[in-house]
């Protein structure tokens, strides 16, 4: 899914505003876990964050672990977390399963995620796919 105008406009902001906001955001609205990431990582080693979308996980995580790897098959997804990470996240451009491949990525048309309205069908675009060990 293409990256929305919002998104377009925060790859302006840096990125340690961008992503506190978000973070709280997120925390207080549906991933509550990010209110208490340290208390559930341990410190050190090495974080993986998968279906990594923009990345707010791997940005929380690279302030825990040592080192992060995010993993997120949306390539306009993959290009955002990319900027704004700048380092603090190693992001692959990858789909993770237990065999290797090509699979279908269904992405919704429209930004509020969710279904597609009706008669839309998701875009589909196919994407590399690989095991935890090839990486």
């Amino acid at each position: 899914m293409p990256l929305s105008f919002r998104e377009r406009l925060a790859m302006l902001i840096p990125p340690s505003v961008f992503y506190r906001q978000r973070i709280a955001q997120e925390a207080r609205t549906g991933e509550p876990e990010l209110a208490v990431l340290a208390e559930l990582v341990p410190r050190g080693g090495i974080a993986v964050d998968v279906g990594a979308n923009i990345g707010f996980f791997a940005y929380a995580l690279a302030d825990i672990a040592d080192r992060v790897l995010a993993f997120e098959p949306n390539p306009d997804y993959t290009f955002f977390a990319r900027w704004m990470l700048r380092g603090r996240a190693e992001v692959h451009e990858v789909a993770l399963s237990d065999a290797c491949g090509r699979g279908t990525l269904y992405v919704p048309l429209s930004d509020q995620g969710g279904a597609p309205p009706p008669r839309r069908q998701p875009e589909a675009k196919s994407r590399p796919v690989s095991q935890h060990q090839e990486l």
